[in-house]
């Protein structure tokens, strides 16, 4: 079986690159008919090539099978040229300069001088660059460069890349390759120059460890005039600076080095640096002489000779910046509901109907629109699923959850986008106290778990948000999360949300939201101990730390008579009967057993 599964990835390209590492035949036929003999060392240093040049998924698969004990490292295209120059102390913090090039040939050595020029004295730099598919000489001038870097890695793209968004991207996710060593990177691009005083950020970002450190740049225009742009304007700029004016942490950069929109044709460092900054990271922008030149070229996105096709550019730029910023009440609402919940997704739609008139948009099977029906839901919209098509996600095999409706909860979102200007996605276990009264700013709102103290480490893997509700108003989201949800996520649809502050601006909702059994998860053995916990009091109301409480996230008519949903839920019904007010609640609840 092994032999027929090499020879289906390309046991012939395999070979031959084995042969190439000076592979001998004894060893290559122990390795392809009787891998378990060989050792690691072997497996890691003769096969390490071989690896690189196939697919991540074979890789991965290819890895397992040999049970290696040391991690290969990923890079996501076909490696052209890897060296190591120097050899530095591997406690030095290094720094990464990352180039994307694309029939550069006219400009690329005067960038690549001013590379060498600036960090041939840094103790540990890397140099990778990115080949994107130029159908000039740059290609040639990359291969030939000669680096005093300590690391080298130099890749060409496959197939060539819709816009700049995905060169960086790409660069990004190779960066997180080598991130131990060199936790800093310096994006460049191939057709400027770099300027001593990036030194001088580096060595800020070294002893702050801040999250991004962004200097003054010289601008060139098509006349050869140029201007300062002061790093204390970045503000007042409205954050339009390239990335090429700033050294970035990686530590803010996630594994898949998605950070960039690739929608975005212009200003896509402007919408990084944005988000960056709305989701309080640690931005210092220190005035220094400048650390790069950038020269405005005939021809590109930025200058392009339709002068209204730029400024309509601009003005979308300006319209999705301030978006984060505005303040924005809930114009729908929207949930996904299947039979299993039938009778907890009426309990929602009934205390939502108590306080909210907005139109609710619901995804479920056919018995949820006969429910609908039955029960009189007003000013709904329903959309039927299809639950035997959804493809199984790995994480999947955890048993309580139903994996199917979990992995569709992108799709009540998309359909209520398509017609409404934002949304508030809630699960259908849910109870609401009082009226969505929130002014949310941003692309999104999401609950924290707010876990005690003790109990953070839970967030490893479960996520450090609970997806039960979530306010959104950026169309690109649900397409975000439908990947990520295959890709990213290690515990149910919610684990990949952790990322999400790398594409989406992102508020928090105060603990007076989505109140859930996670809060207190060791602490529900009895009521009191779980009111303890979470610090809630009644008295004319429900009060969670002094507030009044907005919504509990519950299973209502679960069957089973212990665990922790089964606790909380108690607790909650206690809750509902204890306070005069929301005593109507309970006599729902008894309608629908």
């Amino acid at each position: 079986m092994m032999h027929d599964f090499f020879v289906a990835v390309g046991y012939k390209q395999g070979k031959e690159r084995l042969q190439q590492v000076s592979v001998s035949d004894e060893d290559l036929n122990s390795f392809f008919e009787n891998p378990s003999l060989l050792s690691s060392e072997f497996k890691l240093k003769k096969l390490q090539d071989f690896l690189k040049a196939e697919s991540y998924l074979f890789r991965r698969q290819f890895a397992q099978s040999l049970k290696l004990n040391r991690k290969i490292s990923i890079l996501a295209t076909s490696q052209e040229d890897e060296q190591t120059v120097n050899l530095t102390n591997s406690k030095e913090k290094g720094i990464q300069v990352l180039m994307g090039a694309k029939n550069a040939e006219k400009y690329l050595p005067k960038m690549l001088n001013s590379i060498e020029r600036v960090f041939k004295n840094v103790d540990k730099w890397a140099f990778i660059t990115l080949n994107d598919c130029s159908e000039d000489a740059t290609s040639i001038i990359l291969k030939e460069h000669k680096s005093s870097c300590s690391k080298r890695i130099h890749i060409k793209n496959e197939s060539s890349s819709c816009n700049v968004s995905h060169v960086k991207n790409k660069l990004f996710q190779i960066a997180k390759t080598i991130q131990d060593e060199y936790p800093y990177a310096y994006m460049v691009d191939a057709d400027d120059e770099v300027l001593p005083a990036i030194l001088d950020l580096y060595e800020e970002i070294k002893e702050s460890d801040a999250d991004c450190v962004i200097g003054s740049h010289e601008v060139v225009d098509l006349e050869e005039k140029s201007r300062i742009s002061n790093a204390n304007n970045f503000y007042d700029y409205k954050f339009c600076f390239g990335t090429w004016a700033s050294i970035i942490n990686l530590k803010c950069v996630p594994n898949d080095g998605l950070c960039f929109r690739s929608e975005y044709a212009c200003h896509e460092d402007a919408m990084f640096y944005a988000r960056m900054f709305f989701n309080k990271k640690n931005i210092i922008c220190k005035n220094t002489k400048p650390v790069y030149r950038h020269f405005l070229r005939k021809g590109s996105v930025s200058i392009d000779s339709d002068q209204e096709k730029r400024k309509n550019n601009w003005f979308r730029f300006q319209g999705l910046l301030s978006n984060l910023f505005e303040d924005e009440k809930v114009k729908s609402f929207c949930t996904i509901a299947t039979k299993d919940c039938w009778n907890e997704f009426v309990l929602m739609a009934k205390t939502l109907r108590k306080h909210h008139n907005e139109p609710l948009i619901v995804c479920g099977d056919g018995f949820i629109k006969y429910i609908i029906e039955k029960y009189d839901i007003q000013n709904c919209e329903f959309h039927k699923i299809e639950l035997e098509e959804v493809k199984r996600p790995y994480w999947a095999d955890v048993s309580y959850h139903n994996f199917k409706p979990l992995t569709l909860k992108y799709l009540p979102i998309e359909k209520a986008l398509e017609v409404y200007k934002n949304t508030l996605f809630v699960d259908s276990d849910f109870i609401f106290l009082r009226p969505f009264e929130e002014q949310v700013s941003g692309d999104l709102a999401i609950t924290p778990h707010y876990r005690l103290k003790k109990e953070l480490s839970y967030n490893q893997m479960f996520g450090e948000y609970n997806t039960g509700l979530i306010f959104v108003r950026d169309k690109y989201f649900p397409q975000w999360w439908k990947d990520s949800i295959y890709q990213e996520s290690r515990f149910t649809d919610q684990h990949c949300v952790n990322n999400a502050k790398t594409f989406f601006s992102i508020k928090e909702f105060d603990q007076t939201h989505n109140i859930g059994f996670w809060r207190a998860y060791n602490s529900d053995t009895n009521k009191e101990s779980i009111q303890k916990a979470l610090k809630i009091e009644i008295s004319e109301d429900i009060f969670i730390n002094g507030k009044k409480a907005n919504s509990f996230h519950v299973h209502t008519f679960l069957n089973e008579k212990e665990g922790h949903w089964i606790n909380f839920r108690n607790f909650v019904l206690d809750c509902l009967k204890k306070c005069e007010k929301h005593n109507w609640i309970l006599k729902e609840i008894e309608q629908l057993k």
